[in-house]
């Protein structure tokens, strides 16, 4: 599955992306991107690498300042927003509106970059997720701050976007899948509990 997911990251792939990014950055180029990602490395690296390594490319292209790069997705997600489905209503019969395709290097971009400057990644998180899932970014927010964050994701568990809502249980999952392990939490889940009430018995999806 990983090789098919890699192989995702194509060059119309990053056509689309670095047309997206045009919108809100002045001076990206695909053929530069493009031909920073696909270096002589590139056939080499797994699902997980490629994604370390377009983040790192993307890096190049934003602000400095962290809480500047941020603002920038901010916009980006408001541009593209209106050719997007409507993510803020559930749909039983489609379980494919989380689904921008770049989210998984906005996503990453947030742990890599971010994990020093707390309040500005949950924030990040918060909007990006209604747009595409952050579980995998959250499993490294809760190593660094765990106290601070399942706090988090208890107040998320009451969002009214149901994008926010579910990463409130599957961000905190010990044992999700190619995530970050949470020993803490797989020693002692009780802090799960909560947030999992909370969504069973406030009836929410």
């Amino acid at each position: 599955m990983a090789e098919s997911f890699k192989n995702m990251f194509d060059k119309p792939f990053f056509g689309r992306f670095v047309n997206d990014l045009s919108l809100v950055l002045q001076n990206m180029s695909v053929d530069k991107f493009v031909t920073l990602v696909m270096d002589e490395e590139w056939e080499n690296r797994g699902y997980k690498q490629r994604i370390a390594h377009i983040t790192t490319v993307l890096h190049k292209f934003m602000p400095t300042e962290y809480k500047e790069a941020v603002a920038k997705i901010f916009k980006l997600l408001d541009c593209v927003k209106v050719r997007l489905l409507d993510f803020s209503k559930i749909d039983d019969k489609n379980f494919n509106l989380l689904t921008l395709e770049y989210g998984v290097i906005l996503d990453h971009y947030v742990e890599r970059y971010g994990i020093e400057d707390y309040e500005t990644s949950v924030k990040a998180i918060e909007r990006i997720t209604q747009f595409t899932t952050c579980e995998f970014v959250t499993h490294a927010f809760i190593v660094k701050y765990q106290d601070e964050m399942m706090k988090q994701m208890l107040a998320w568990s009451k969002h009214p976007h149901w994008g926010v809502r579910r990463l409130a249980s599957e961000g905190c999952r010990p044992r999700l899948p190619w995530a970050m392990s949470l020993p803490k939490l797989k020693e002692n889940p009780a802090p799960i509990i909560p947030i999992t009430l909370d969504l069973h018995l406030g009836g929410v999806k």
